[in-house]
């Protein structure tokens, strides 16, 4: 009887046994396919929380960008302005190509590296925003044209007319005369070119938005040429005539624009 009593409790324990290895594994399964549902969902969210951090700092780049380019005076010749020039390459976030100032006042080119950043600058931005365009310069990524400013009123529009640059038009100063290049007509109120202190530009251009602005910067109307060279100071009267004012023997600036001979002699001459 003890013998057989023996064989069942052996038979039981094998039972058990058998029972709790099995239990075991489908634990550990379970515990795996948890493990990795948690894992999918963890690399999904911090892939869409690091595309938000870098949509904002495109936006702030843009932003900073935008703001130092209306404190400057970008294009008329003097080049556009880039993130990188202006801040640094290493100031640019990460996942941006580049950013740039067109010189207009109102727009930025921004090149993103990432369609699905560069879909959410435009969401965020919404109507100050286009559509993102295959880059070509540089050769990767995309490019969104952003307008954070509004186009001033008058500003023409250059399509097609080689004589027109970020909506600006170009302006000639010749022989005392001024054109408007952009429609081949001549501005009226010029007395006489500015001419350089040298007095040898006598042809002068250059890219304004109104009528106004040209005649300020290409007519001297008022403003005339003086330098101090070879114990004098000399005026220049327009593009063809220069009259000494008086002598100096001590020039304390080579050139200036002045309103007035007074004006002239007291700057330029420390006699």
């Amino acid at each position: 009887m003890n013998q057989f009593r023996y064989k069942k409790q052996q038979i039981m324990n094998s039972t058990m046994l058998t029972n709790e290895c099995g239990r075991s594994m489908i634990e550990m399964l379970g515990v795996l396919a948890i493990i990795g549902v948690l894992s999918v969902g963890g690399i999904a969210g911090y892939t869409s929380a690091m595309r938000s951090h870098r949509t904002n700092e495109i936006l702030n780049a843009t932003s900073m960008l935008y703001m130092m380019g209306l404190t400057q005076n970008t294009g008329e010749g003097t080049g556009l302005l880039t993130f990188d020039t202006a801040f640094g390459a290493s100031m640019r976030p990460s996942g941006c190509g580049g950013i740039t100032y067109k010189g207009d006042k109102t727009t930025l080119d921004v090149n993103i590296e990432d369609e699905t950043i560069c879909k959410q600058v435009k969401t965020k931005l919404g109507d100050k925003a286009g559509d993102c365009t295959a880059a070509t310069s540089p050769a990767t990524g995309y490019t969104l044209t952003v307008t954070l400013g509004e186009t001033p009123a008058g500003t023409p529009s250059c399509e097609g007319n080689v004589n027109c640059e970020n909506g600006k038009k170009k302006y000639e100063c010749d022989a005392g005369i001024l054109y408007n290049k952009y429609d081949d007509s001549e501005v009226s109120g010029c007395n006489n070119c500015l001419v350089d202190v040298a007095g040898t530009q006598f042809d002068r251009e250059g890219y304004f938005q109104t009528d106004a602005e040209a005649l300020a910067a290409l007519c001297d109307n008022g403003w005339s040429a003086y330098s101090c060279i070879s114990g004098a100071i000399w005026r220049y009267d327009n593009e063809y005539t220069a009259n000494v004012v008086t002598s100096c023997s001590n020039c304390s600036a080579s050139s200036e624009y002045f309103q007035t001979d007074a004006e002239a002699i007291a700057a330029l001459c420390d006699d």
